[in-house]
């Protein structure tokens, strides 16, 4: 089924509002629709299933459905496995609560849904789906009252607060605080039997502060802070006795730190420390002593300088301005002890480690770590306080990113131990457990890692090399520790072969086990599609966990091996460009050289470098199907030698044969060539230079015989659409979307020569523009799209004169008709296309208006997007989406009755196998597909 509409919880804290939401709800509707008619579609394609065409021609009897009931035999298979390292549940959102461990999990199956964990793999399992469609995407798991309170999505609510017990029928929608059923909800903080939250209420009040008791009836706002619709911007939740304290704003006292006993008359600006509509950006509360230390700025002292509050007006107040001349930049408040510890900066020191009494006085630097105004901290540095100490990283100049504990002292502040010698360890990520502190290190030898110290140098340790080698198990970018069950901590890692998963330590080496593998599908193979050459297949692959490389098969799993290993350290990104006789040249890089071109003849030892283009550099060769052509046996490119800028280059697969043909814009800009034709003996392309800008010229591959065809925008303006279509030869002219002034965008022609060159059709008259587009020869015409000003963008035709350019149809008389894809088919042009009521479906054309027809309605509800056209012993293949079984491989005879599925290969909700491209060899389809389980690999019909 498709995935219509999940909103991204980045919608909350943007500048969408209201808009987005009506976006949403309308989705959400659409949602439903899908949900009760789904099994009446499934049933029609049961009822309507014709006769199946098998490739290499012969019918196979009934094709009836998801997945078709041909023999196994007969269907598309996985023809090779290339990587089955396991894919990744991403474990997220931890919290400790009641005994288990609630999170956020992926099973491959049904989407980013709550699952829970006592730490055992029989008790590791899936809560509920709640969004049977799509993601829950639930975050933010919070206690209250023995049950678990969190924010996620479903089929009908998007971002609300729901609760659970931890069981399914236990977990049940709070409230949706919006109309439009999308609340936003988050920031969920819970005091005593209150649950505070910050929520969307339509277009009434905005994002403000919310409470509930856990039911429908007791979940209300509790105040419009900022009155209408405008937004509250409710930031840094802290519970603070029984009260709430966070920073919203509001137009007359900007933002500023504000307290909630969850009353409307109880809910007030603690104190407006900016005074007047200024903000005072108030943040970082953390609790000492009976005080909330925060981070503001009150117009006087700079921002971010430390403050502290008993609730009162009167109690807050500022604890010291720290960088006098300047501002404060005060981060990671951490409570140890009697101590306050956080980093700040100060004009003399750059940033260090501060430490604070609650005093003026007490709140002193403790040690200039880095002499002098290097950074010895970095300024938004996380720290973990294990009794009096606090851990942090920090660089001394010498040592490089290191793992340090203070105990707000001077003399005992000290680097702990010098974990990477040869480099940073960049210690992050640090949690306490017992008496120790955990933390994701790199000792250069074994990647990010877990590790864990007692602050001595002999009790930091790393506690397990995960994934061995110097790969690391926990990423650094995604790993966050976010649950300790007593002296068990859990986290997310992947040891390489069961992907991103729980785990669990004890805090020794065979104590730190996978909990359960929640995802066991694998990661994708196939990197780069397949092609035909020289009697085999070639394509990019990676085999576990070995990088994107090129491979060739001869169609039988034996046969299918590694042809080269190009780059021994990193992806050779691969990327095919032309055959001249016997080789193959592409572009590639082999970790040394950067991208390049390349060749191969199809045996490991003729695959190697053509020429090292760009010395210093990559040459970045431009793979794209617009960016190259072969006329004769030469190899027409654009790259870059690391001078000249990218320009105009050919070769005919020698060192000496790879030459620059013309630097057609002087100097380092490069003049961009793009859009490559061939006619007669010279080609056809858009480049700029100083003089004529963007424009069409040909060559004949030397520098003399390189010129500009005509300037047909005089001056610098640019005559030639470098983002749109090549162009195209048919005949003794090639045709092309050219600009003027007068006339905008529209069809031109040429025979070559400048004379020759002209407007053939002001399809949109005047300064309009047409935008000609997608051209494709087609009988003694050629079809493309088109805007008249009138009809919208729709399907015309021309036989290559004025008079002999006409619209086809208007095949959407409301608004865009569209059409891509067109490919010939039995005498007719197949294409994609919206007639404004059946959503974007195949059509056909015979060039009439009469023969311009809709083949079938695959998506009955929206848009089925066929793409991929590829023709093969007289079937019509073609990528669509039916609305319930996703992007899958279909085929057509052309008519309605004899367009159909062929298999559903990725038959997980919402699943899509996206089969690219369509290749027949040794009368056997191969194409790459993702079947939900073994991610994107190589399959054979």
């Amino acid at each position: 089924m498709k995935k219509l509409g999940n909103v991204d919880k980045f919608f909350f804290n943007s500048l969408f509002k209201l808009t987005y939401s009506l976006v949403v709800a309308s989705l959400f509707s659409l949602f439903l629709v899908n949900c009760k008619i789904n099994n009446t579609i499934e049933k029609s394609i049961l009822a309507d299933a014709p006769t199946a065409q098998l490739p290499g021609g012969g019918a196979s009897g009934p094709n009836t459905s998801s997945p078709s009931t041909l023999p196994k035999s007969y269907l598309p298979k996985l023809f090779k496995n290339f990587s089955d390292v396991g894919a990744n549940s991403n474990p997220s959102d931890f919290a400790e609560l009641g005994g288990f461990i609630y999170y956020a999990a992926d099973d491959g199956i049904h989407g980013i849904e709550v699952w829970k964990s006592d730490g055992t793999e029989a008790g590791t399992n899936m809560v509920i789906d709640l969004n049977p469609l799509g993601d829950a995407y639930p975050s933010e798991f919070t206690l209250m009252n023995g049950e678990v309170y969190f924010v996620a999505s479903s089929e009908l609510y998007c971002y609300s607060v729901f609760k659970t017990d931890g069981t399914a029928d236990g977990t049940v929608l709070v409230k949706s605080t919006a109309v439009l059923n999308c609340s936003g909800a988050s920031g969920l903080v819970a005091i005593g039997n209150t649950l505070f939250f910050n929520a969307f209420d339509d277009d009434i009040t905005g994002w403000e502060l919310w409470k509930s008791d856990g039911t429908e009836v007791g979940t209300t706002l509790v105040k419009d802070i900022n009155p209408g619709p405008e937004w509250a911007w409710i930031m840094y939740p802290k519970a603070f006795g029984s009260e709430l304290i966070f920073s919203a704003q509001n137009p007359t006292l900007g933002s500023e730190m504000w307290k909630s006993d969850g009353t409307e008359v109880g809910t007030t600006v603690v104190k407006d420390i900016y005074p007047g509509a200024g903000w005072s950006f108030a943040g970082e509360f953390t609790e000492m002593g009976g005080y909330i230390y925060f981070s503001a700025d009150d117009s006087i002292h700079g921002q971010t300088e430390l403050f502290r509050t008993d609730g009162t007006e009167i109690g807050t107040e500022l604890v010291k301005d720290i960088n006098p001349t300047g501002y404060g930049y005060i981060n990671g408040l951490t409570a140890a002890g009697t101590n306050l510890f956080f980093s700040a900066f100060n004009n003399s020191t750059g940033f260090e480690l501060w430490v604070s009494d609650g005093t003026d006085p007490g709140t002193v630097l403790v040690k200039d770590i880095n002499p002098g105004a290097a950074y010895g901290l970095e300024g938004y540095d996380q720290m973990a306080a294990v009794g009096n100490i606090v851990f942090f990283k920090a660089n001394d100049g010498v040592n490089g990113i290191e793992l340090w504990k203070s105990d707000g002292t001077e003399v005992g502040t000290v680097l702990v131990k010098d974990i990477n010698p040869t480099g940073d360890s960049n210690p992050k990520n640090f949690t306490k457990v017992g008496t120790d502190v955990y933390f994701v290190a790199n000792n250069g030898i074994n990647g990010d890692e877990l590790w864990k110290s007692d602050g001595t140098t002999a009790g930091t340790v790393m506690v397990k090399d995960i994934l061995p080698g110097s790969q690391g198990g926990v990423s650094p970018s995604s790993f966050y520790f976010s649950a300790a069950n007593g002296s068990t901590l859990f986290f997310k890692a992947n040891d390489g072969i069961h992907g991103a998963e729980l785990w669990k330590t004890d805090g020794t080496e065979a104590g730190t086990v996978m909990v359960k593998d929640a995802n066991l599908n694998d990661v994708s193979g196939v990197c780069e599609n397949p092609f035909v050459f020289s009697g085999m297949l070639l394509f990019s692959a990676k085999e576990d966990l070995s990088n994107c490389e090129l491979w060739k098969t001869d169609g039988t799993e034996a046969g299918t091996v590694l042809l080269k290993e190009i780059n021994p350290t990193g992806n050779s990104g691969f990327q095919k460009l032309a055959e001249i006789g016997s080789q193959l040249l592409f572009a590639a890089d082999d970790g040394t050289n950067g991208k390049e071109l390349w060749k191969t003849d199809g045996t490991s030892a003729g695959t190697v470098l053509v020429k090292d283009i760009n010395p210093s550099g990559g040459s970045n060769i431009n793979a794209y199907a617009k960016a190259f052509v072969v006329n004769g046996s030469t190899l027409f490119f654009t790259a870059s030698d690391g001078t000249n800028g990218l320009e105009l280059w050919k070769s005919d697969g020698t060192t000496s044969g790879t030459t620059l043909v013309k630097d057609i814009n002087p100097g380092a800009s490069g003049s961009n060539a793009y859009g490559f034709a061939v006619m007669g003996s010279n080609i056809y392309f858009n480049a700029s230079n100083p003089t004529y800008g963007q424009e069409i010229w040909k060559s004949d591959g030397t520098d003399a015989g390189t010129t500009v065809l005509k300037d047909i925008n005089p001056g610098v303006a640019g005559g030639a659409n470098y983002y749109g279509e090549p162009v195209l030869v048919m005949g003794s002219h090639f045709y092309f979307d050219g600009i003027t002034a007068s006339e905008g965008h529209e069809l031109w022609k040429s025979d070559g020569t400048e004379a020759g060159t002209v407007l053939l059709k002001d399809i949109n008259p005047g300064a309009g523009s047409s935008y000609p587009q997608g051209f494709k020869k087609f009988g003694s015409n050629f079809y493309f799209i088109a805007d008249d000003g009138v009809n919208g963008y729709e399907l015309w035709k021309s036989d290559g004169t004025g008079v002999g350019t006409v619209m086809v149809k208007d095949i959407n008389p409301t608004g865009n008709g569209y059409g891509s894809g067109f490919t010939e088919f039995n005498g007719l042009l197949y294409f994609g296309a919206d007639n404004g009521v059946d959503g974007y479906e195949l059509w056909r054309t015979d060039g009439t208006a009469a023969g311009t027809m809709m083949v079938k309605n695959i998506h009955p509800l929206y848009d089925s997007y066929p793409s991929n056209f590829t023709v093969i012993d007289s079937v019509l293949y073609f990528n669509a989406d039916d609305g319930v079984h996703g992007i899958e491989l279909w085929q057509s005879d052309g008519t309605n009755e004899g367009t159909y599925m062929v298999m559903d290969i990725n038959e997980n909700v919402g699943g899509s196998s996206t089969p690219s491209p369509l290749l027949l060899f040794k009368n056997i389809l191969f194409f790459s597909a993702d079947d939900g389980i073994h991610g994107k690999e190589l399959w054979s019909w």
